[in-house]
């Protein structure tokens, strides 16, 4: 077993305990003195506790080691029960949201006693603590299961807070607060665990890297003495710490293979120590640059802007063959412009067959796999 996954059965065990101790007093002090919102509240942290039982054996199930099944291994079970956890805490919410209507239709006068007010102070420190734990963890080891509970601890928080603020209000201004209260702590709940199926939907479904690991990792690559540009660049995510990154390197074409071999070789072996990734590089040569070919650039460049002045150029190639000339060449479509890459490819083929009526081009359309800040 990984120190990671140590570490997180540790935290979840902490937070299994905790919650069954909230949930126990919150739901005995509740149906002691009949205020529905506070055995909710109870009713909310018993769902918590579940949660951790939940995130207990995700770390056990995301820590296997990669099988034959499983090649890139088990991490994103992360994300899915994370996705779990939100449906769970929705359930919560549609049962407060109910319990509370029946509380506005059939109104009590519920009073604050000493007792209830001591164990829900005591339950918003325990629930500090918590938020600052799971959080610094969470971080800590890239778990958003963890930062999943700290977003939900923090919803607790004022849960709470708006209970203590209504039951003590509910005598001085002679309205039974309990119904109405009980449903907005059902709206705040339901909030917190839509947040949290959106987000690991997106993990699952697969969404762009963020900027600044994007931009980190093009600032290391271009560091390198040899690298003359990149493109290309792809990061696949398999959860947490399991990231793949392939990436189009761009080096002097004048270099010998084995020259060329050795320098992505290192960037690759250096890159995947340094941020913790599984990296492969497609080496690109590229030729000297003459004015001709720059000049011949350029216009290729104007002629596929012309299409639309946000389309990029990567990857110019100029190529002599037994058959003639031949031109090569990526354009980069933004995701923000709408068109149809198989529809723009054929315009550009149109439109270069007739700048070029002698030559072979080959035009590669796609879109940005990266974001980039």
């Amino acid at each position: 077993m990984d120190e990671r996954t140590q570490i997180g059965q540790r935290t979840s065990a902490i937070g299994l305990l905790f919650n069954l101790g909230l949930a126990g007093s919150k739901i005995f002090i509740g149906l002691a003195t009949g205020a529905a919102s506070i055995v909710g509240d109870g009713m909310n942290n018993l769902f918590d506790a579940l949660s951790s039982v939940v995130s207990f054996a995700t770390f056990v199930i995301a820590g296997k080691p990669s099988d034959r099944s499983h090649p890139f291994g088990h991490a994103r079970f992360e994300y899915l029960s994370s996705f779990v956890v939100g449906l769970v805490i929705l359930y919560v919410a549609v049962s407060l949201l109910m319990q509370g209507i029946d509380g506005i239709r059939h109104p009590e006068m519920i009073a604050m006693t000493p007792l209830s007010l001591a164990i829900l102070l005591v339950s918003q420190v325990v629930k500090a603590g918590m938020v600052v734990y799971y959080t610094r963890v969470g971080k800590r080891i890239g778990s958003n299961v963890l930062l999943a509970a700290a977003a939900d601890a923090k919803s607790d928080l004022l849960v709470t807070l708006a209970i203590i603020v209504a039951l003590a209000l509910a005598p001085l201004i002679h309205v039974a607060t309990d119904g109405y209260l009980t449903v907005f702590v059902a709206v705040l709940v339901a909030k917190n665990g839509w947040d949290i199926l959106k987000k690991n939907v997106n993990e699952l479904v697969g969404t762009a890297p963020d900027e600044g690991f994007v931009s980190d990792l093009t600032e290391r690559l271009m560091h390198y003495d040899g690298v003359l540009g990149i493109h290309d660049l792809i990061v696949h995510d398999y959860g947490p710490r399991r990231r793949f990154v392939t990436v189009h390197v761009e080096v002097d074409g004048m270099r010998t293979a084995i020259e060329s071999h050795e320098l992505v070789d290192r960037i690759e072996r250096e890159l995947s120590e340094q941020k913790d990734i599984d990296i492969t590089i497609h080496m690109d040569p590229l030729l000297p640059q003459t004015d001709s070919i720059r000049k011949l650039q350029a216009h290729v460049l104007a002629l596929v802007q012309q299409v639309d002045p946000g389309f990029g150029m990567h990857d110019f190639r100029v190529v002599q063959t037994s058959q003639g000339r031949k031109l090569l060449f990526d354009v980069v479509v933004p995701w923000e412009s709408r068109y149809d890459t198989r529809k723009v490819k054929a315009e550009l083929d149109r439109r270069m067959a007739e700048a070029f009526p002698g030559d072979e081009v080959v035009v590669t359309v796609d879109r940005d796999m990266a974001v980039r800040s």
